[in-house]
């Protein structure tokens, strides 16, 4: 795999910053765009009863590293453990924005059990990558 590693201190962190929210604000308004589709796209193959959960724990999983990068950009005080609490809360807590803004879009609902899923994504995956990385993390392209 390929990590970035800090070399430099200083404005090489300010443009790791940077870069760690401006794919943070991406990932969002992806998300958001798909959310506001009153049909979402279809996918390539059959579809199961609880697909879209998994699909839910996927995509959220992936936000949760997203923002456990720019949360250890921008808190580099705080611990690993406080810096992944921090993300899932922000996951989680864009999870829910994400599902009452389904609310006001045409033939879509919001649904807890799609919560819970973008929650157990976030979860899964800051601990998986916890798992393999240990306490050397502080963010998914900030190994030391």
């Amino acid at each position: 795999m390929f990590y970035l590693r800090r070399s430099v201190i200083g404005a090489a962190n300010r443009w790791e910053t940077v870069l760690a929210w401006l794919v943070f604000l991406g990932y969002a308004t992806v998300i958001f765009y798909l959310s506001s589709q009153s049909e979402p796209p279809r996918l390539p193959f059959p579809v199961f009863p609880g697909l879209d959960k998994i699909v839910h724990a996927c995509e959220f999983g992936l936000f949760g590293l997203v923002v456990f990068w720019a949360v250890g950009c921008s808190f580099q005080t705080l611990s690993v453990r406080s810096k992944g609490i921090v993300s899932v809360v922000i996951s989680v807590l864009y999870g829910v924005s994400d599902e009452i803004h389904q609310t006001f879009v045409p033939m879509r609902l919001g649904d807890p059990f799609d919560v819970l899923a973008d929650a157990a994504g976030a979860v899964g995956v800051l601990i998986a990558f916890r798992i393999i990385h240990g306490s050397r993390c502080d963010g998914p392209f900030q190994v030391r």
